[in-house]
């Protein structure tokens, strides 16, 4: 078990300290288990069938997504209705009603599987 600073926490989940202490409350020592991460990211998953057991390092606020994933075309409107469908959902963590946040791998590799190649297109 590892315990984190609140700076540490906040850069991984691309927080901001008055989101920071509302959504991970504030402790005596200042620290924070890495556990207490993972179950507010595990109660949080959608669209993730497995529990996590690290913390993903590739967290990104959706303007950070619509940038990283630029060549694509991929749009912050495209984002919201994905984000709002009830059957193949893209992973994501709805962490409150304001935050989500996005894994740059599992989001990959849920367009791999879910975009179609054009027919008669040679590459």
């Amino acid at each position: 078990m590892y315990y984190r600073t609140r700076e540490w926490v906040d850069e991984r989940l691309r927080l901001n300290p008055r989101q920071s202490y509302r959504i991970v409350p504030a402790t005596p020592s200042g620290r924070i288990q890495d556990v207490n991460v993972l179950a507010l990211l595990n109660r949080s998953r959608v669209g993730i069938r497995d529990a996590l057991t690290l913390i993903p390092c590739d967290l990104m606020t959706p303007d950070e997504t619509v940038a990283h994933f630029a060549e694509s075309a991929i749009t912050l409107a495209d984002l919201r209705r994905w984000t709002h469908r009830t059957r193949n959902v893209p992973p994501h963590f709805r962490i409150n009603r304001n935050t989500i946040r996005y894994s740059a791998e599992m989001l990959d590799n849920w367009l791999q599987k879910n975009s179609m190649l054009e027919r008669g297109r040679c590459t």
